[in-house]
């Protein structure tokens, strides 16, 4: 769940399992998991708005199902994917 300020993290029971600090925006509008589940993408409102990678605290991460893990394997990459692979990751 975001707010302005910050995300919290929660396991499907309800339980918190960590919080981050989201980076500075004007108009806080979008957050994700990137496919990795080691981060969180988050960004604004209206084209061209920048997207930031905010990294989760160790111990947060989501557990992916077995059936999630095969699905993600057969999509093809999104274009924030191929744009880290192209530029190191970055």
């Amino acid at each position: 769940m975001r707010t302005y300020f910050s995300a919290t993290l929660y396991r499907p029971s309800g339980e918190t399992i960590g919080r981050v600090t989201m980076p500075e925006l004007e108009q806080a509008e979008s957050i994700a998991y990137t496919a990795d589940g080691r981060s969180l993408l988050a960004g604004s409102e209206g084209p061209r708005s920048p997207v930031y990678r905010v990294p989760l605290p160790a111990g947060s991460t989501p557990t992916p199902s077995p059936l999630r893990a095969e699905e993600e394997q057969k999509k093809e990459p999104s274009p924030v994917a191929r744009a880290e692979e192209s530029d190191g990751g970055g």
